[in-house]
């Protein structure tokens, strides 16, 4: 048998890469939740949410735009010849991030009560800002040298980073929780936040090490230049993203008042926002670390096809990128969402219910298509329409929520239903915008349907599996680890049934220009 060598500059290899530390990740953050709910309780995560609500939004408008500008012109840059401009690149990169960051942090320390008591509702969260200051200053670091690591194809570096600060922040929070947590949900927040920098605090000394000694001699020669068209990309981006997260913090603001007008106390109401945003939806999220692995490996491969005018390439790439999408996302999902309910009682402590459960699963699903539709427009040069998806996607999730929450009959399901309808509504006008930019090249139905049928095999199957399991091995535990190896010999099975040999659809990559439809046909 002829073994593959990987280069490690090939698709193959990011994406291999990537996809074992963000699983290691999503197994670390799910580990990392356990310890927050343990601590916290769905109160305390409620509290911790509503102050992370605020993060979220001074995150997005810093650094979103920042870093995928960052990435897309770094690719760009060396794909074409101009390594020397990349190192102007992470200067203004750096310049625009101080900028940004100093201006919220005056509003924040200027403003800090009001928004603790009137915008957030909570005077609790006030505890966390500082840290939380301190914690995005290090992110910001960070994370704009992590962006021109994956731009240049060195995802060895940032693969590193986050697993070790990962690792780090779960010692540093589990330390800080257990020698100073005293009940009080707002010191609770304010020590995760001191836990997260204190991780943030090790990726950025180590990627600004690597940089100097590994990544800067990678920028030199070539033609120089300024980073022209940086802020083009950059701030309809951050403004995108800065909206969204506002959004979609104002979602988590008014949902446990909206609760409570449908008959919750204030306490349940805050469990419920726990609940539903650091316990059930984790959950259902898990496959996210694979999915945008690929699509992360995949964004500078399209920039240097969209660079040099390789249309055939960015079609194909489209059409297997939510192809790939699709056959991991849906049946990973299918795969859990029988499980969740187990799982939710044996981690959490907490009862959710498959009803819950199924429909935050159809959710994640059509918002993994929205993603990964998305993140192709946005790359190909169609970031007004992403944007205006992306904006109006949220709107419409937030309008729903607020009228169907505060209705006695449904509750959190009103969250639910209003999640499903929005990623639905936001993943068909990506993805038929995206079909007719590529000229009717997707074939939206072989696109869904495999997925769909692999995905209903699966979560039928993967019950009977869980059933039978508790029944001879009398144990929760085992039976939960007998049912996801069947489910995942099947899931295999299916896929070679359906003529889908995985390492030949990956390898198939190495190299921009074969044809890549060789699953389509």
């Amino acid at each position: 048998m002829r073994r593959v060598r990987l280069q490690k500059n090939s698709f193959l290899y990011s994406a291999s890469l990537l996809a074992a530390s963000n699983l290691l990740l999503q197994l670390l953050g799910f580990v990392y939740r356990v310890i927050l709910s343990r601590f916290g309780g769905a109160e305390g995560l409620g509290v911790y949410r509503l102050a992370f609500s605020v993060y979220s939004v001074i995150h997005a408008g810093c650094l979103a735009g920042i870093t995928t500008a960052c990435t897309r012109l770094s690719a760009e840059y060396y794909a074409t010849g101009r390594k020397g401009q990349i190192k102007r690149l992470i200067f203004v990169a750096f310049c625009g991030f101080s900028v940004l960051v100093t201006a919220c942090a005056g509003a924040l320390f200027l403003a800090h009560d009001e928004i603790a008591e009137v915008v957030l509702g909570d005077a609790r969260t006030a505890a966390a800002f500082v840290p939380m200051l301190i914690c995005l200053a290090l992110t910001g670091v960070e994370n704009i040298f992590k962006s021109v690591c994956i731009g240049l194809k060195q995802v060895r570096f940032a693969a590193a980073s986050e697993i070790a600060e990962q690792l780090i922040r779960i010692a540093a929070v589990a330390v800080l929780l257990a020698r100073f947590a005293n009940g009080d949900h707002g010191r609770l927040a304010m020590l995760i936040f001191v836990g997260m920098a204190v991780s943030e605090l090790f990726s950025a000394t180590f990627l600004s090490w690597c940089y100097r000694h590994d990544i800067g001699p990678m920028t030199a020669g070539g033609r120089s230049g300024r980073a022209a068209g940086f802020w083009g990309i950059a701030l309809p981006l951050s403004l995108t993203a800065l909206l969204n997260n506002a959004i979609g913090s104002a979602g988590s603001v008014l949902m446990p008042r909206r609760l409570r007008l449908a008959g919750l106390t204030e306490a349940e109401a805050m469990a419920e926002l726990g609940v539903v945003s650091g316990m059930a939806s984790p959950l259902v999220l898990l496959p996210t670390a694979l999915i945008s692995s690929v699509l992360t490996a995949l964004q500078p491969v399209l920039s240097d096809a969209y660079a040099n005018g390789r249309q055939l390439v960015i079609r194909r790439l489209s059409e297997k990128g939510l192809f790939v999408v699709g056959m991991i996302g849906a049946p990973s999902v299918a795969i859990i969402v029988p499980l969740a309910p187990t799982l939710s009682r044996l981690f959490f402590g907490q009862v959710i219910s498959a009803k819950y459960m199924a429909i935050l699963g159809l959710s994640a699903v059509l918002m993994f298509y929205q993603m990964a539709s998305g993140s192709i427009l946005n790359v190909t040069g169609y970031q007004r329409f992403h944007i205006c998806t992306a904006v109006g996607t949220e709107l419409l999730q937030l309008g729903l929520m607020f009228v169907l929450c505060a209705m006695p009959k449904l509750g959190i399901y009103g969250y639910l239903y209003a999640a499903l309808f929005a990623s639905l509504s936001g993943a068909l006008a990506n993805v038929l915008v995206l079909r007719r930019v590529t000229g009717g090249a997707l074939r939206i139905g072989k696109l869904a349907c495999l997925p769909a049928v692999c995905a209903l095999t699966l979560s039928l199957w993967t019950r009977v599996f869980f059933s039978v399991s508790v029944g001879y091995l009398g144990s929760q535990w085992a039976a939960v680890v007998a049912a996801l190896l069947g489910a995942g010999g099947l899931y295999l099975l299916l896929l070679r049934l359906l003529g889908i040999r995985v390492w030949e659809y990956v390898r198939s990559r190495t190299d921009p220009m074969p044809v890549l439809c060789y699953f389509m046909a």
